[in-house]
């Protein structure tokens, strides 16, 4: 056999144990991975698509801490959708936390991710951002969202 193909087939089948590696492993186990300094981009990419595709609670700790050292906007961006697959008020929390210190930009990023996640905080949240937010990109963005989510809330009367 040609080295050439035995390099190939070796590269083929190692990229394809690393994309399946995430799949079989904990929560926990992949939210220590993510927040492993040594794993590439594209490792923490598909950390974060599993962490997604899980949708669970548990995951939520790993994410907050992760978003606290991440400098790359699309990867941040990957672990706000992390967050708001879980659908829980809690990566509400963690979404506002991290807004400190961001670009105007990404602040209106985290808005659009705010506008599908449940609860008090976060509809404060954007009602603080909507009227006091030094940006009007920011400012204007959620007056929008916080339209969005009365309109579609679910009244009392319904199941």
């Amino acid at each position: 056999m040609p080295v050439w193909l035995l390099l190939l087939a070796t590269a083929c089948l190692s990229a394809c144990n690393s994309q399946k590696e995430p799949q079989a492993k904990t929560t926990a186990a992949l939210g220590e991975t993510l927040n492993d300094a040594s794993i590439s981009k594209e490792a923490r990419a598909a950390v974060l698509r599993e962490l997604a595709q899980r949708g669970e609670a548990a995951a939520i700790p790993y994410i907050d801490t992760y978003l606290a050292t991440e400098r790359e906007a699309d990867l941040f961006i990957m672990a706000l959708g992390a967050l708001v697959a879980t659908g829980r008020e809690e990566a509400a929390h963690v979404i506002i936390e991290h807004t400190k210190k961001k670009s105007p930009d990404m602040v209106v990023q985290m808005i659009y991710a705010l506008e599908q996640l449940p609860g008090a905080e976060s509809e404060a949240f954007l009602m603080t951002m909507a009227h006091g937010y030094p940006d009007n990109k920011v400012r204007e963005t959620a007056k929008n969202v916080l339209k969005n989510k009365k309109r579609f809330a679910p009244t009392s009367g319904e199941n």
